[in-house]
């Protein structure tokens, strides 16, 4: 029983070196269609995605889902300089490896070194325009809502002078239309005796208060009805006043 147990152990031991080999396999295709999609992607379809990421991870750090190294214990700290030395270490080799191959393989010809050339002034154009357009793009979009305030804040002013020239011009026709100025007007050029222009100003002040009140009342009301019969009687009507 003893041994079965070991050889379960054994073979369980193999089954998950076997999964974690498939698994960085795996994580190696998954990575490569990452770079291909990447690759195929726009600068502004390019910069949308950073701006996502950087908003999930600044959600994420809100909800402590991530930790910085502030945040760590003494061993996390030690456990992720580790990963950080292994890493070092694999980048290292693998640059050293790379140059001892350039240097153990034959020269290129001169073709091969102006299409090399050629070939990295290209690469090298295209990601200045890609870092140019990604440049114009925030430009604009910082314009732009510029643009937006600005017109906000327009509005606001535009609408805050049409109130206060409302409240001008209602101010001035109330001091405008007052019956001693009107009676002033009438006269003017024309002296009247003191009786005249005291009967004239009351036909002002009463014409004024009719008008006050008859637009106070409803219409269509029985009140503005009754109103109007009482200052339509037949003498105002029989009068002649042209």
């Amino acid at each position: 029983m003893e041994n079965d147990k070991s050889e379960k152990k054994t073979k369980s031991k193999k089954r998950l070196k076997e999964d974690s080999i498939a698994y960085k396999k795996y994580r190696e295709k998954a990575n490569a269609r990452k770079r291909k999609f990447l690759d195929k992607m726009t600068p502004e379809q390019k910069e949308m995605k950073r701006l996502k990421d950087r908003e999930y991870y600044q959600r994420k750090k809100a909800e402590n889902k991530v930790k910085t190294v502030n945040d760590m214990t003494e061993r996390q700290k030690r456990k992720k300089r580790k990963t950080w030395r292994i890493n070092s270490q694999k980048y290292r080799h693998k640059k050293k490896m790379i140059a001892n191959i350039l240097a153990d393989s034959p020269p290129d010809t001169e073709n091969e070194i102006e299409d090399d050339n050629r070939e990295s002034r290209k690469k090298a154009g295209r990601k200045q325009v890609k870092k140019d357009k990604a440049q114009a793009y925030r430009t604009v979009k910082k314009q732009k809502h510029k643009i937006q305030k600005m017109e906000k804040i327009i509005n606001q002013l535009q609408k805050k002078i049409q109130r206060s020239r409302r409240r001008e011009e209602r101010a001035s026709q109330k001091t405008a239309d007052t019956p001693t100025r009107n009676v002033d007007e009438l006269t003017r050029g024309c002296p009247v005796t003191a009786e005249v222009r005291k009967r004239l100003l009351f036909g002002e002040v009463l014409t004024t208060q009719l008008k006050d009140t008859v637009e106070k009342l409803p219409k269509n009301s029985k009140q503005r009805e009754a109103f109007q019969k009482c200052v339509s009687g037949n003498r105002i009507k029989k009068t002649p006043f042209k």
